[in-house]
């Protein structure tokens, strides 16, 4: 449950810091092709199969066509929407390690540029297109369907500057770390998902006093966010001096989010769920 939280609330953080840029500078659909139609089946050495031939990367490729960026969301985001047919389909008991969260077990699209490089946020890891169909995805391995769109979509402030010079685009790779489980894995999953609990109790109602501390620093940060999102809108240049503060802040509020004990309590996760209410309603108004 902490690391679900810790991802979610940097990423919005990241969001935060970087969404003040005013990166958004695709006005039209920009024409892309595959530098390659396998999956690149991108393992680590603790996330990865007893046997190569499992890998998720294994069981589609994608179809050697033109694909395009299309900017959505008034421009805050971008899609790429990519085609592929399946190689072989998964028996319908088979249990794979596929994930729309973790990094174990995800499918990403990375865009490329001239040197083969994978194009990033300078000075960030914010680079990584998310795929959005999860499920319809993990269906599809196993379903009669024999091809399947995979659709893919970032921040438009992570690719900014790289936008700014498409020619230096060449193409995109679609990156898969999953992959079917067998053995001594399988059974361990098997019990895991048979014997975890969740570690918010329902009958909890204290809680941990750090958690307390985090989601007060959480909601201060959101506060000031807030304002200067506003100062930024209305071209209040002095917006644009506060944001090493907000950086040298969210590097103190992950050192908080690593340190924290697991044991929130239900009247947390509930003020934890306003706290991320009252940010995208500010969001939305501004």
């Amino acid at each position: 449950m902490k690391r679900k939280l810790l991802f979610t609330i940097l990423g919005i953080i990241s969001l935060l810091i970087f969404s003040c840029g005013g990166g958004k500078t695709l006005k039209k659909p920009l024409a892309i092709k595959p530098m390659k139609t396998n999956l690149v089946a991108d393992f680590d050495e603790d996330c990865k199969p007893e046997n190569k031939d499992d890998a998720v990367a294994n069981y589609m490729e994608i179809i050697d066509s033109s694909y395009a960026i299309t900017p959505i969301d008034n421009g805050n985001k971008l899609r790429v929407d990519v085609i592929v047919k399946s190689l072989r389909k998964a028996k319908k008991d088979d249990e794979f390690k596929l994930s729309d969260y973790y990094a174990c077990g995800r499918t990403y699209l990375y865009l490329i540029d001239d040197a083969g490089t994978r194009l990033m946020m300078s000075g960030t890891f914010l680079g990584s297109w998310d795929i959005v169909n999860f499920e319809a995805f993990k269906e599809f391995l196993s379903n009669d369907e024999n091809r399947f769109m995979l659709r893919f979509e970032i921040y438009a402030d992570y690719m900014a500057e790289h936008l700014k010079t498409p020619e230096k685009i060449k193409g995109f790779i679609i990156t898969c770390s999953g992959y079917k489980m067998t053995g001594e894995e399988l059974k361990s999953q098997s019990n895991e998902s048979s014997s975890t609990s969740v570690s918010v109790s329902p009958s909890s109602n204290t809680g941990s006093e750090n958690w307390d501390n985090i989601l007060n620093s959480y909601e201060k940060y959101i506060t000031q966010y807030i304002s200067l999102m506003k100062k930024a809108n209305a071209g209040d240049m002095s917006a644009m001096t506060e944001y090493a503060s907000m950086m040298e802040k969210a590097t103190e509020f992950a050192d908080k989010l690593e340190n924290a004990s697991d044991d929130l309590s239900t009247a947390q996760m509930e003020r934890f769920t306003k706290l991320q209410l009252k940010l995208a309603n500010a969001a939305a108004g501004l």
